[in-house]
């Protein structure tokens, strides 16, 4: 497979193939019951780069659901709970 640039890509195997369809499945299966019942606070780490069995990058995930915990309550997403996060 080219890009456009010229360079080669891999394609894509049967277990990415299939782990993408069923992200995209649950993506809109999460989206409408997120819309039929809204959480009091979403909070969404940044871990579309990572797949779905790199067990080996658990810390960089763990980091990254640290950091949008932190961003959540700098923006005041607890508020609604009328708690002191500290």
């Amino acid at each position: 497979m080219l890009q456009n640039n010229g360079s080669h890509k891999r394609m894509p195997g049967m277990f990415e193939t299939m782990t993408g369809a069923i992200d995209i499945m649950q993506d809109g299966i999460t989206r409408s019951r997120l819309a039929a019942d809204p959480p009091d606070v979403l909070i969404s780490p940044r871990l579309g780069h990572m797949g779905l069995l790199e067990f080996d990058r658990a810390e960089e995930a763990i980091e990254e659901g640290y950091a949008a915990v932190a961003s959540a309550i700098s923006d005041g997403a607890f508020s609604v709970f009328d708690i002191d996060p500290e």
